[in-house]
């Protein structure tokens, strides 16, 4: 895709920090905290006893503290997340209040553009003065996140429309549902079963005890959910509303997402369906309209 960039605002972004934080943390998410090495950091989620969904969110360790953030989400909404299962735990959760604006770069290029450096690693993320810069894969595999004060958003912003493309809402998620990568909390969100998605490698195994591990392993050694929630595109390019496309197929899924590509002159997103009655590659018509599954 042409590189570009997009805001990702509103950001709940917080630290966390003390003599328990590290272990509370481990427990808390599916990812390993415990083998993070400084400024190194991941993708992880929390979930509920049942196994489902309370956030997906990125973790990185920060010296003796850990910074967490996820997009699209109001500045303090996670934190009642994280510590939900705190008891005599002693650690702090402090909303990053310089940190409350977030810009996605598809492309690692655009950041000579605003003079920011790039993390050395996939893996890495870079602390400067006024931002965290941090590699994530949001819809292509060079992508970054910004994570700044609101008026060096808008600074950043400002310099970006001069020199690269802004990528419309529509077209963030077709991107994202051609590199299947649905997105907390639209595709994924509260109350869903975390392995409907794409979404293996946000749980580390051999990690220790976590909260609804008993629930993730067991479907892991089932190896399916009853449900699945899986990108889609379209033949041509399709103009009208979800709930309009659902009516033209007739199918018994649920569309949950729905963007389009110019370019291509094809529609894009995720639906969620019977695990069962999936299959990659498969082509479905109705009237003028054919659906692929992805």
């Amino acid at each position: 895709m042409t590189p570009g960039f997009l805001s990702l605002t509103p950001v709940s972004s917080f630290y966390v920090k003390g003599p328990d934080a590290e272990r509370y943390l481990n427990s808390r998410l599916t990812s390993n905290v415990l083998a993070l090495d400084n400024l190194e950091g991941r993708v992880s989620s929390a979930l509920n006893a049942q196994g489902k969904i309370s956030a997906i969110l990125w973790i990185g360790k920060l010296e003796d503290s850990f910074f967490l953030y996820a997009p699209y989400c109001a500045k303090d909404s996670l934190k009642g997340v994280i510590e939900a299962f705190k008891v005599a735990d002693q650690f702090e959760t402090t909303v990053a209040e310089d940190l409350a604006f977030c810009i996605h770069l598809t492309n690692s290029q655009l950041l000579h553009e605003l003079n920011l450096p790039l993390p050395e690693s996939p893996a890495s993320f870079q602390r400067e003065e006024q931002c965290i810069v941090v590699r994530v894969n949001r819809c292509s595999i060079d992508g970054v996140d910004i994570l700044c004060t609101k008026n060096q958003g808008q600074k950043f912003l400002e310099i970006l429309r001069e020199r690269a493309q802004e990528i419309r809402d529509s077209e963030f998620i077709f991107h994202r549902a051609i590199s299947n990568l649905p997105m907390y909390p639209f595709e994924l969100h509260d109350g869903r079963l975390l392995l409907e998605g794409n979404t293996s490698s946000y749980v580390s195994e051999n990690k220790g005890c976590y909260v609804g591990q008993e629930v993730v392993e067991k479907l892991e050694t089932r190896g399916k959910t009853a449900f699945i929630v899986a990108p889609f595109t379209t033949q041509k390019l399709y103009e009208g509303s979800i709930e309009s496309l659902e009516s033209t197929l007739e199918r018994s899924f649920q569309i949950l997402s729905l963007g389009h590509n110019q370019d291509q002159s094809k529609s894009g997103g995720f639906l969620r369906m019977r695990r069962a009655d999936h299959e990659t590659g498969k082509s479905i018509s109705k009237d003028t309209v054919t659906l692929t599954f992805l």
